[in-house]
């Protein structure tokens, strides 16, 4: 059984459609906090044929995070990982994920857009975007294109109600407009999330004084 995230009833229905029909590159959109590599994940997941938890130390998986810093050196070797031999029959054996992909520079970017040109058979291309406007419209052309969107109150009070309180899900689903990274994060209190940072200076903001306010 695959472990499956929450999805808007639009977003699951392409994201079937795609695992029916599966390209060789696809773009995940939705904001910031949206739930992007969660959906990348599962995808792969199924592709491979694995359980998702496996993806981080899977041996023909690679996983481009932004707040890496992704250059055009980790471009190139990603052209030269794609020129290797996968084991085994299946149509995908092999998968990539660059996460906030706009990021990139525009040389980084040109020396994708060789590889979304000629993709090797065996190999599936994920990118997420929270600014899809912000990558080459040469890379938006070739691939496939998925919106992440936000789920519904009741499906978000539904799922965390086990371990969180009417009201602290009720601020988190505000909060987080109902998308579910950003809502997860909330709840857990993840500092790390760029966004909940942002929060929760902002709700600091608002609880000083208005000359606290104006000396910040």
């Amino acid at each position: 059984n695959y472990m499956k995230p929450l999805f808007h009833p639009t977003t699951g229905s392409h994201v079937a459609q795609f695992l029916t029909q599966p390209g060789h590159a696809l773009l995940l959109t939705g904001p910031t906090g949206a739930g992007k590599g969660s959906v990348a994940a599962y995808i792969i997941a199924q592709l491979l044929g694995v359980e998702p938890v496996f993806l981080a130390n899977h041996p023909h998986v690679l996983w481009l995070h932004d707040h890496e810093g992704i250059s055009i050196e980790d471009v190139r070797n990603m052209q030269k990982l794609v020129q290797l031999k996968v084991p085994g029959n299946a149509d995908f054996r092999r998968a990539i994920i660059i996460e906030q992909a706009e990021t990139m520079s525009n040389e980084a970017q040109n020396a994708l857009l060789k590889l979304l040109e000629e993709p090797p058979a065996d190999t599936v291309l994920i990118l997420t975007a929270s600014y899809p406007g912000q990558l080459l419209p040469t890379i938006t052309s070739r691939t496939q294109h998925i919106a992440v969107l936000p789920l519904a109150q009741k499906v978000l009070e539904a799922t965390f109600s086990d371990l969180y309180t009417k009201t602290q899900i009720t601020k988190a689903y505000f909060l987080s407009e109902g998308y579910v990274g950003l809502m997860q994060a909330l709840l857990e209190g993840d500092e790390d999330h760029p966004l909940v940072a942002q929060i929760n200076t902002a709700k600091q903001l608002l609880a000083a004084s208005t000359f606290e306010r104006l000396t910040k």
